[in-house]
């Protein structure tokens, strides 16, 4: 425990106060005289200055004001000029779907001459239309056709690069038809009239916009559209260049004066909202983010006349102006701060200043000798305070004034001295009370601290702490091209100590073989214990050689009896053998290889080490069948036999299954269902996670659909991603190429990664970040069993934290357990991510987490995972 820090020492007397009290006195009186001044001036900036000010700045203001509206004209001006020169080149010569190169042409030029509009778009009374968009996610144009007559639901893509060179080309089948969109029929209710659209969403973007369009009917009588699209987003960057000239505010509402379809001007940008349909929403004129821009809409006012309003504590000029858009009429909201409009008063400020300062020099002169009068008495008693305040007690403060009232303040000051000598004691002797209580605090929390990265039988560091430092040397070997070995221990006949004398004596041996291993351990070096009977060395800096001498020497120490419960034991141990980065370039892939290397030596005699080798996963005939068959499965050759099985996710308040996971299951013809923590490390082994993972992904979407209508209340689907997946470099490319395709719902899929996935994964962060951005759930598996989960929680963007099935099941065992529980659920809470709980077996399990706050539930107390047909209803 640290020593208690010593009481802080009274603070040193400061210079006597005299001068600065008369120095105060003096700026107090004079500033009596400068506040007259400033009563006269405030009369004259009220009667004469701000009546002109005011006029001036509202003329100004609405000069600008009529500029921001003409530039807002001119950028929709272009509509009308260019729909008529494209109607009169297609009412002789109409475009064709089978030589769409002269439409193609002519749209680009359209969209060249008119930045606002992202798209043009055309349709006639047969069905037929004709789209080219620019997609700016992928810098591609792309290219639509449609025929309802002839193709019905299926539509031809044609993509091309930013310099027309074709790229591909696809069919979809889509339910469009340009006869029934907003657009086309509003157009056709007025031929020959450009019409604009109230704002909606496009089709292929899904995203807010407006259309002007323009029926006509061609030579041969038939009805065409043509439509120029133009999204909220372009919108938004016209008001966003109004704004700055004038610098205030520009809100650019649509044409029911109720939805923002711009908004700019200070800190404040336009966001864009999400419908219950999933839809994008626009922001509502009365729900703006900008506190000024809800002042005004809250105050009535006549069209185009310019207000004032005090809005965030200062004046604001504003004004409400149409813009008439053919058929329908914009809204724009202009406001500025009413100090920006001010005429240049430096002049008439620069004079009344002056005088004021010539007044306040006489003033100056005439109170000097009065202050020095006053000052003198009240300054000896602020001495007097001023040594109380530095905690010096020991002169009295003289009381002989003539002034009755600096006898009684002086007298008041003595009885003040005294009491505080008192509490100044009392509270120097708690200081030093809390020194204390503070040091027991901070050996507490280093104790706490070593517990969490300790195990606390042998206090060897834990399976946590080795995985830290596994990750920070093959780091270092990596960099200086040295290698480390893993050795991993097991402990032979252990489980004959534990059966036959119990696990106290068990117990016992662990804590004798602890200082064995660490006899053995060099500086820079790690002996941690994982679990049960198993060790692990950490050598760093060894060749094979230097490793298997360091084996020997253990396996030497081990085989050494040892006294627990009063009898002699003599277990030997067995020793697998891994170097990385030769054998694994991660944590996990290292200690699972010296794993099997472990279980080499097991199988071989015990006593003994095995150092590993490439192939150990497959050695057997019947592992490379079983590899081979699982390669078939994916190939789909034969009966493929994958499967995803489900689990329901249960919210914990209420008892209702809100979510699921699709776990893969895999029906071997011959051997039947196969444990997924068989033929996994097959997989993983084999390079087939990537191919494994897209099925998991393919029958988890394909399912969806069905899942969806069958279990109505479940939000969304989980399924799990591996490292090899998060490596490719097209990840997030792949899935959202799924979700579109199947028409599944971003925010329905939840993926799930485990830390160790994260750890092997350089390009995994840059993935999950654009599918987050897209609206994909993620969910961060196994939550605590890693060496830094909380730092990704804190820079990926995740949505849920699952508790891994390890900690649930040691619930109740015992009150470390709990209190490490509780700390996961309560750093999960203070990031705001929802929690899932894996593994819930019983109903005190489900009662512990409830009480605490987590949200979902997962585990044999409601469901094991069962097929799919299962939860369709077709048991």
């Amino acid at each position: 425990m640290a020593p208690p820090e010593p009481p802080v020492s009274p603070a040193p007397l400061a210079q006597p106060v005299r001068p600065r009290f008369r120095r105060i006195l003096l700026v107090r009186l004079l500033g009596t005289a400068l506040g007259l001044l400033l009563a006269f001036l405030l009369i004259v900036v009220l009667v004469v200055v701000a009546p002109l000010a005011q006029r001036h700045a509202e003329a100004l203001f609405s000069s600008q004001t009529q500029t921001v509206r003409a530039e807002v004209a001119t950028a929709f001006d272009d509509v009308g000029g260019l729909q008529t020169l494209l109607i009169a080149d297609w009412q002789a010569n109409p475009p064709t779907l089978d030589a769409p190169e002269a439409f193609i042409r002519q749209a680009r030029g359209v969209m060249t001459a008119l930045p606002p509009a992202t798209s043009v778009v055309l349709g006639n009374e047969h069905g037929q239309g004709w789209l080219l968009l620019w997609r700016a996610d992928r810098q591609e144009w792309w290219l639509r056709l449609t025929d309802r007559e002839r193709w019905g639901d299926e539509h031809r893509f044609v993509a091309f690069d930013p310099q027309g060179q074709e790229l591909r080309r696809w069919r979809e089948r889509l339910p469009y038809d340009p006869r029934v969109r907003p657009w086309y029929r509003l157009a056709t209710e007025q031929p020959g009239v450009t019409r604009w659209t109230h704002p909606y969403v496009f089709y292929i973007t899904r995203e807010p916009g407006i259309t002007a369009a323009r029926a006509w009917r061609a030579r041969d009588g038939s009805l065409w559209t043509l439509g120029f699209d133009l999204r909220v987003q372009e919108i938004q960057a016209i008001a966003e260049r109004l704004s700055r000239p004038h610098e205030g505010r520009v809100a650019m509402v649509d044409f029911d004066g109720d939805e923002l379809l711009g908004l700019a001007g200070g800190a404040v940008s336009l966001t864009l909202g999400v419908a219950p349909s999933g839809e994008p929403e626009l922001m509502r004129l009365d729900a703006a983010p900008d506190p000024v821009l809800r002042a005004l809409v809250a105050h009535a006012s006549d069209a185009q006349a310019v207000h004032t309003a005090w809005i965030t504590g200062q004046p604001w000029l504003w004004t409400r102006q149409p813009v008439a858009l053919g058929n329908e009429t914009l809204t724009l909201f202009l406001a500025a701060p009413w100090m920006s409009f001010l005429p240049p008063l430096r002049f008439w400020l620069g004079a009344l200043l002056l005088s004021m300062v010539l007044a306040m020099a006489a003033a100056a002169v005439l109170v000097r000798r009065w202050a020095d009068q006053l000052s003198r008495p009240i300054e000896t008693l602020a001495d007097a305070a001023h040594r109380m305040a530095a905690l010096s007690f020991t002169d009295s403060v003289r009381t002989d004034y003539a002034s009755a009232e600096l006898h009684t303040l002086a007298r008041a000051l003595n009885h003040l001295r005294r009491r505080l000598a008192v509490y100044t004691a009392r509270l120097r002797a708690r200081e030093a009370d809390l020194a204390r209580e503070v040091a027991a605090l901070r050996a507490a929390e280093q104790r706490l601290l070593h517990i969490g990265l300790h195990d606390a039988l042998t206090d060897l560091p834990n399976r946590r702490l080795l995985m830290e430092h596994l990750q920070h040397a093959l780091a270092r070997a990596d960099r200086g091209e040295s290698s480390i070995a893993l050795l991993f221990i097991d402990l032979d006949y252990f489980k004959e100590v534990n059966d036959t004398r119990g696990h106290e004596v068990g117990d016992e041996v662990l804590r004798e073989v602890a200082p064995r291993l660490l006899h053995h351990v060099r500086a820079g070096d790690l002996a941690a214990r994982l679990g049960g009977d198993e060790f692990v060395l950490l050598l760093e800096g060894v060749s094979a050689e230097v490793a298997i001498e360091r084996a020997e020497d253990v396996l030497e120490a081990l085989r050494t009896p040892l006294v627990a419960g009063g009898e002699r034991w003599s277990l030997g141990a067995s020793i697998g053998i891994a170097l990385g980065p030769r054998d694994g370039a991660d944590p996990g892939t290292l200690l699972r290889h010296a794993d099997e290397a472990l279980y080499r030596a097991k199988a071989a005699g015990r006593n003994r080490w095995v150092l590993y080798e490439r192939g150990f996963s497959q050695s057997t005939e019947a592992t490379r069948a079983l590899r081979v068959a699982l390669e078939a499965a994916l190939q789909g050759s034969g009966t493929d036999g994958l499967e995803l099985w489900w689990q329901p996710q249960i919210a914990l308040d209420s008892g209702e299954a809100v979510a699921a996971e699709g776990l893969l299951r895999w029906r071997h013809p011959q051997r039947g269902l196969v444990p997924p923590a068989e033929f996994i490390p097959l997989a993983e082994d084999a390079g087939l996670m990537p191919a494994l993972g897209w099925r998991v992904l393919d029958l988890a979407l394909a399912a969806a659909p069905e899942l969806a209508r069958a279990q109505p209340r479940w939000r969304h689907v989980a399924v799990n991603v591996s490292a090899r997946q998060l490596e490719l470099p097209d990840f997030a490319d792949q899935v959202l190429e799924r979700l579109a395709r199947t028409g599944w719902p971003a925010e329905r899929l939840e993926l799930e990664v485990t830390e160790s996935v994260l750890l092997e994964s350089a390009n995994g962060r840059a993935h999950l970040e654009r599918l987050a951005a897209h609206g994909v759930r993620l969910a961060l598996d196994d939550f605590g069993t890693g060496y830094s989960s909380l730092s990704y929680l804190r820079q990926l963007p995740f949505d849920v934290v699952k508790i891994d099935a390890s900690f649930v099941r040691d619930l109740g065992a015992g009150a470390q357990a709990d209190s490490l529980v509780e700390a996961l659920i309560a750093m999960a809470k203070a990031l705001g991510l929802e929690l899932v709980a894996e593994g819930v077996e019983t109903e005190a399990q489900r009662a512990f987490l409830a009480a605490r706050g987590v949200d979902l539930g997962q585990g044999y107390l409601w469901s094991r995972p069962q097929p799919l047909a299962a939860w369709l209803g077709q048991r």
